[in-house]
């Protein structure tokens, strides 16, 4: 029981911190650097059932650890919130090369509870327009905006008997040439 509530109040006291910076830093640039814009857009049935699609083929690529599988709908490097060696990161966590993600993000997103949730095959799709970031782990075409595409998982996790924290798996991909690839994996 201390355990949990020691971890609950380091989780909670991370938050804070980081709540604070980010208000730091808004209230000190917030009249030189405005926020990153972007915009929620509507799936199309035609994105949507491809989606779905590679979701379907990266899902099995993963449960089965085909790391091959994994390198025909991937790109070289991906975002990873779950590849570090410490406890989960929130946000993007860090872009690392397909084979870390493979060799220790699949193994993290193994965890049972976890791997459950995301076997249940309850997801939700979402796309966001990012018109003024440039990703670092392929070239945008001139003119051309970073749409993500989401597929999205919700895990509660106990604290204990009153106290849950609700996780957002999101496994990013972008369209590249009409196909989707895979961009990495978020966690909120």
């Amino acid at each position: 029981m201390r355990h949990n509530t020691l971890f609950l109040n380091k989780r909670i006291l991370a938050i804070v911190i980081i709540l604070n910076v980010l208000l730091l830093s808004l209230k000190s640039y917030s009249q030189d650097v405005p926020l990153e814009p972007f915009r929620t857009l509507k799936i199309s049935k035609a994105d949507s059932v491809l989606l779905t699609k590679t979701w379907d083929q990266l899902f099995h690529a993963l449960k089965s650890d085909s790391k091959e599988e994994i390198k025909k709908i991937a790109l070289q490097k991906v975002l990873c919130a779950i590849c570090g060696e410490g406890p989960r990161d929130f946000g993007e966590g860090e872009l690392v090369p397909l084979d870390t993600f493979t060799n220790i993000g699949i193994k993290n997103l193994k965890d049972p509870p976890v791997w459950k949730e995301i076997s249940s095959g309850e997801y939700k799709l979402d796309v966001t327009m990012y018109p003024n970031r440039k990703p670092d782990n392929f070239t945008l075409q001139k003119h051309q905006k970073l749409v993500v595409y989401d597929v999205v998982f919700l895990y509660i996790e106990p604290i204990n008997q009153k106290s849950k924290v609700k996780w957002h798996y999101i496994f990013r991909f972008v369209k590249i040439n009409e196909q989707f690839k895979f961009f990495g994996l978020l966690l909120l």
